[in-house]
């Protein structure tokens, strides 16, 4: 039985085509042969980690550290920025972001976990969702309407934390783990 497997095995590989594999090799050659130009425009320069980045209303959403938070306009280039601050002393972290038709908002990493909405219309900021834990740690955001969106984070108590809005933002509540126990290590 071994000897079959090895006779089958050498006349597989002795019946590649050397001519296909020379014309894939020159077919790659003459694509990066291309001379290729990138022009990159600098539209904001700070010295903060951009973390979440999201497109919506027209613009490019982005937050990161510092408690850093904007929109770039695609029709002018024109950046927008905002900073949002737990105190005078203390910087939140953003994590991730997430776009509707009227609202940006952005989530910060770790304890506490802090959701922020942004309106398009004016930038006025609303905080919506404040969750104290010691081990809390937000990973994503997504919204698939202007109403239902979803949040996710590493495991707490064995489940991921997962907390979800039916109203737009306005409220936050967490998800019964009931429906998704095959992800729960109990």
């Amino acid at each position: 039985m071994k000897k079959i497997i090895y006779i089958l095995a050498a006349i597989a590989v002795l019946s590649c085509k050397e001519s296909e594999n020379k014309a894939f090799e020159k077919e790659v050659v003459q694509v990066v042969a291309q001379d290729a130009t990138i022009e990159i425009t600098p539209i904001l320069t700070d010295s903060i980690s951009v973390r979440a980045l999201d497109y919506g209303n027209g613009n490019y959403w982005y937050a990161g550290s510092k408690g850093s938070y904007g929109s770039i306009d695609v029709t002018t280039g024109s950046p927008t920025r905002g900073l949002i601050k737990l105190n005078e002393d203390e910087d939140v972290e953003f994590r991730s972001i997430a776009t509707t038709s009227n609202y940006t908002y952005i989530l910060t990493a770790g304890n506490p976990a802090l959701i922020y909405k942004i309106a398009h219309k004016d930038g006025a900021v609303e905080h919506v969702y404040t969750e104290v834990e010691e081990r809390v740690f937000y990973d994503s955001m997504k919204f698939w309407n202007d109403d239902e969106g979803i949040a996710m984070g590493d495991p707490m108590g064995g489940c991921f934390s997962i907390i979800k809005t039916y109203d737009g933002g306005k409220t936050w509540g967490e998800t019964s783990m009931y429906r998704i126990t095959r992800f729960c290590s109990r």
